[in-house]
């Protein structure tokens, strides 16, 4: 699986790219061969305003199902992350299992 962080509006940092990895690695880990290839991207659409701007998009290409995409805001950039992992973490479960029972 090839994970991809894309900077949005905001640059990324080493912490965030790390957190990134490893949240993605503990969710979708056993799903790594039907998952060849990630795309993260996170934007702060305020701006400095503030608020619950912080946007993750998550993009998971399926092998055999095609690509899932995820949108999570929170106010924080790693509460962003950290939902949007865990809504496509669900989600290519349960597509997975859909796939396996046809």
């Amino acid at each position: 699986m090839v994970i991809t962080l894309v900077d949005g509006s905001i640059k990324t940092t080493n912490a965030m790219r790390d957190f990134v990895h490893h949240r993605l690695s503990a969710a979708l880990g056993r799903f790594g061969d039907r998952i060849p290839r990630v795309e993260i991207r996170i934007t702060d659409e305020n701006g400095p305003r503030g608020g619950v701007d912080k946007l993750c998009r998550v993009t998971a290409n399926i092998a055999g199902a095609g690509p899932l995409t995820i949108e999570k805001r929170a106010g924080d950039f790693y509460e962003a992350i950290a939902r949007a992992i865990n809504a496509v973490k669900q989600n290519v479960a349960r597509r997975v299992s859909r796939r396996g029972k046809r």
